[in-house]
């Protein structure tokens, strides 16, 4: 038996094989927040997609500011990575008057698998919404396998509240797309991938945006990003937001 693997362009081209595997196992990991996130197909009351729950547990909490009032859509709070260099500037502002209601409170996100669009997706609730999901995945716990939903939007503003509902029956190739995600689950890491956290250089922008004066009552100095090339931060940035679901 020989320790050697590989000679002269055998190598070379095994080098290249990896490095296409490689890429593509990269790539695949990229998720497209264009449609990803559903939040943006519920735009208004009677909306709906339809849905498999790939498991009972597919949902996580996390903190967030936001503010309708101020033009500051939802952002994580990053008080809680225990990261010292990082400063939660939301957090900071939510101390002084006029700016109290930036103070952090909890959201839910859930993935639910979308059977028209075959891939896993979620969506971004407050804390009152998240409770209704969740009842109404217990609700239907022991019949998830089997059973498809609607998720609709019901209400408007601070009304507004989503449902799941039983689908009694699928027809003709639906059927096929609740079966193809037999067996899915959703990974560990997918809310990682799938939450934008803003940076604390772009919580000051949002926050000098909403006319707060960050570097005089905070003392941080706000870095110009006008050369940012993040693509995924663009697409986050740019993604098409319904006011009355991410404040």
């Amino acid at each position: 038996m020989s320790v050697f693997t590989g000679k002269g362009k055998s190598i070379k081209e095994e080098m290249k094989k990896r490095e296409l595997e490689k890429k593509k196992r990269q790539d695949g990991e990229k998720l497209d927040y264009k449609k990803i996130k559903i939040n943006k197909d519920l735009k208004k009351e009677g909306d709906s997609i339809r849905v498999r729950v790939l498991g009972a547990e597919d949902y996580t909490t996390y903190e967030a500011h936001g503010s309708y009032e101020k033009g500051i859509y939802t952002t994580p709070c990053i008080n809680p990575t225990g990261d010292g260099e990082n400063r939660c500037l939301m957090c900071e502002a939510s101390k002084h008057e006029g700016y109290k209601e930036l103070k952090p409170s909890t959201r839910f996100l859930f993935a639910f698998y979308d059977i028209d669009m075959e891939m896993v997706r979620y969506i971004d609730v407050s804390y009152g919404q998240g409770g209704t999901l969740m009842d109404d995945i217990e609700e239907y716990e022991d019949s998830l396998n089997d059973v498809a939903f609607t998720l609709k939007r019901q209400g408007t503003g601070t009304k507004t509240a989503y449902k799941l509902s039983p689908i009694l029956k699928l027809k003709g190739d639906d059927q096929a797309r609740f079966e193809k995600a037999e067996g899915m689950t959703v990974e560990e890491n997918f809310f990682e991938k799938a939450l934008y956290i803003k940076s604390t250089n772009q919580m000051g922008i949002d926050l000098e945006n909403a006319d707060f004066d960050v570097e005089g009552l905070l003392g941080y100095e706000i870095q110009d990003e006008s050369s940012n090339n993040d693509g995924d931060a663009k697409q986050q940035n740019n993604e098409e937001v319904d006011p009355e679901k991410v404040f």
